[in-house]
């Protein structure tokens, strides 16, 4: 019995997908951020990170940041991809001025509602 050659699962050409789909899928995606100088809890910038990967984990793509958190003299540096997350104390700060940058990528992120999230983590 001859093998019968197997069909390629993937395009093998960009044209093959639709462009209407791949439109809808880039109309959907966002990036939000927040610059901010000022300290943050650490317990409550932990139970936020925690509720928004539980609420809107499917839907956050990536998210990272670098954070200054309160009686630390390190930064806070976390990456997380969906539903999975990773945060570590790195570098002193040293002379470097102390600030929060943080970026969400990804479908239907409410701005306003990471702003808030955001807010209740500051002392």
């Amino acid at each position: 019995m001859p093998a019968v050659p197997a069909k390629p699962m993937v395009p093998s050409t960009p044209s093959m997908a639709s462009d209407a789909v791949r439109a809808r899928m880039v109309q959907r995606l966002a990036a939000q951020g927040i610059s901010d100088p000022r300290v943050l809890d650490g317990r409550k910038l932990d139970e936020w990170l925690n509720y928004l990967m539980q609420s809107q984990g499917q839907d956050i793509f990536r998210m990272k940041g670098v954070l200054n958190l309160k009686d630390e003299d390190r930064r806070y540096v976390f990456h997380g991809v969906h539903m999975m997350f990773d945060g570590k104390l790195e570098r002193p700060w040293g002379s470097t001025p102390r600030h929060n940058s943080l970026v969400f990528i990804g479908r239907k992120l409410d701005r306003k509602e990471i702003e808030a999230g955001f807010e209740s983590c500051v002392i």
